[in-house]
């Protein structure tokens, strides 16, 4: 009609069953409402991938990254970096593994510095152990020494001898 294009609808009437109701509905209003649905669709999946890279911008910045952070002290710690401490500046369960790692670095520290006091200590006393066992020997060598040296009669070595013998006991 005019150059326009209509769609016919028609429903039959309940009270008279032998007359159709027919209705007019122009075809440029009737598609325009799936156009505009479709482009709201594609404006809320628009939203949809915004909300998502956010989301995921998010997760890096809450998860990725103490988890990256985590990584790298346990890299630093295995090799022997023993000060290496984490920041506790998150507020969920990243913050106790933080303080957890941090108080189990002290703890292998100290336990390093205490075996190596011990090896020290275990050191000093073998060497004192050997030195018990070797003053004896010296001073019976000595003694010995002394003896034969007063019966050949050189009695200016026994001396000699006498004197380095107490310097050394002094």
């Amino acid at each position: 009609v005019n150059g326009r294009k209509y769609v016919a609808v028609g429903k039959l009437l309940d009270e008279n069953p032998d007359c159709l109701l027919v209705q007019l509905i122009d075809a440029q209003k009737l598609y325009a409402f799936p156009n505009r649905l479709q482009n709201l669709m594609v404006l809320f999946t628009a939203c949809g991938f915004v909300a998502l890279a956010f989301y995921m911008l998010s997760v890096r910045r809450t998860v990725a990254r103490p988890i990256n952070d985590l990584l790298w002290a346990f890299d630093r710690i295995s090799e022997g970096r023993l000060q290496t401490r984490l920041e506790p500046s998150y507020t969920d369960e990243f913050d106790r593994l933080s303080r957890h790692f941090n108080r189990m670095t002290a703890q292998l520290a100290g336990l390093i510095e205490k075996d190596y006091k011990q090896t020290i200590l275990l050191q000093d006393a073998k060497m004192k152990h050997l030195q018990a066992q070797i003053n004896p020997h010296f001073l019976y060598n000595t003694l010995d020494l002394v003896k034969w040296m007063a019966i050949k009669g050189d009695i200016s070595e026994v001396e000699v001898t006498i004197k380095a013998l107490a310097d050394f006991y002094k």
